[in-house]
């Protein structure tokens, strides 16, 4: 197999000839430096045999396997997307990715009007905004996903973004890199979620989620508008991870965070009861997400029917973008795989993962 430059994106590679046969070892170190591989026209497989594919071209990892929304074929993959059955109703995992507020890419990447007039309306009022789609995944669990990969049944002129985590610190200017690298990130999963037992509602997009899976009755009350400015309940639970965090397969270093679950940030690990306000600490992840998606190291990926993107969570972002579900059909399978066991092993000599309990 050979790897070579994707258009219009500078830190993931194409994997070509992926199909002569030959096994290539050397793909999970691309996938550790570069941070995504896109492998194209993949057809005809079903979802056992995508899986099959993907354990030969990555022989060290191992498919987590879904609880729900599986194919038809009962696959290890999940469905999402905007399919609909013969009433209408839809029938994948979908969750509508934010379609209002601050712009999802931004050439300039600067601080703008847009963006905090967003942050505040999600502060006051749960209101989620395009830009808020970067993420990496699971950041609210005490360990996050090490890898994830995506590949594409039915397109439905959709897109996905994709950035690299690893310039977005470079890039970042001195004053917000020295405030990122010593950063640890308070997540309380109850703010995208809900917390049926303490009566917490779920953000509205969840609701929607909730309703389109047909999963019937459920416990988890929802709302249109809610607020951050409120004290977090003190039962609550919290996850929190470094921001800034060392690879442990290249020691180097990445972002490594998320918005919507983010309570707020704590400057320095060294004195972790020190909080800045949520409202500050939230407006300084914001900047720095801002900052780390614009320009070059972000790439907007418009799927094909056949393409296989598989990431790295410790080097990569990710971010839904809005596409007309009402009238497109897509469908995508969304593989997770199980936490790298070098996560564990790094942490244990350099903490960055799961600091709730030392902090």
């Amino acid at each position: 197999m050979k790897l070579s430059l994707i258009d219009n994106c500078n830190f993931g590679r194409e994997v070509a000839d992926w199909n002569s046969g030959t096994a290539d070892t050397g793909l999970l170190d691309a996938l550790h430096e570069h941070g995504m591989l896109l492998f194209r026209n993949v057809h005809g497989v079903s979802s056992n045999e995508l899986a099959e594919m993907a354990t030969a071209w990555f022989g060290s990892l191992e498919i987590s396997g879904p609880g729900a929304n599986r194919p038809a074929d009962g696959g290890p993959v999940t469905v999402l997307g905007s399919t609909k059955d013969a009433e209408g109703r839809f029938n994948a995992d979908y969750v509508p990715a934010a379609t209002t507020g601050a712009p999802l890419l931004s050439p300039g990447g600067g601080w703008d009007s847009a963006l905090e007039e967003s942050l505040l309306d999600w502060i006051r009022h749960k209101q989620e905004c395009a830009f808020m789609e970067w993420h990496t995944d699971a950041t609210f669990r005490p360990w996050p996903t090490s890898y994830a990969a995506l590949y594409c049944k039915q397109s439905g002129n959709s897109a996905t973004g994709f950035a690299s985590a690893t310039l977005g610190l470079e890039r970042l200017p001195g004053d917000l890199q020295a405030i990122a690298n010593r950063a640890i990130c308070s997540y309380r999963p109850s703010i995208i979620y809900g917390n049926a037992e303490l009566g917490i509602p779920a953000i509205s997009s969840r609701a929607v989620q909730l309703s389109a899976m047909q999963t019937g009755p459920h416990d988890l009350p929802s709302e249109t508008h809610g607020t951050l400015e409120v004290p977090p309940h003190p039962d609550d639970p919290v996850v929190r991870h470094a921001l800034v965090q060392t690879h442990p397969h290249t020691n180097r270093r990445s972002l490594r965070f998320s918005l919507k679950s983010l309570e707020t940030l704590i400057p320095n690990w060294q004195e972790p009861e020190h909080h800045m306000p949520p409202t500050e600490g939230k407006r300084t992840a914001w900047q720095i997400m801002r900052l780390a998606t614009a320009g070059a190291q972000a790439y907007l990926h418009q799927w094909r029917e056949g393409d296989f993107i598989i990431w790295d969570e410790r080097n990569s972002m990710h971010a839904r973008v809005p596409y007309d579900a009402a009238t497109e059909s897509r469908e995508m399978w969304r593989m997770v795989f199980e936490i790298d066991p070098a996560d564990y092993k790094f942490n244990e000599e350099a903490r960055q993962l799961n600091l709730t309990q030392a902090t």
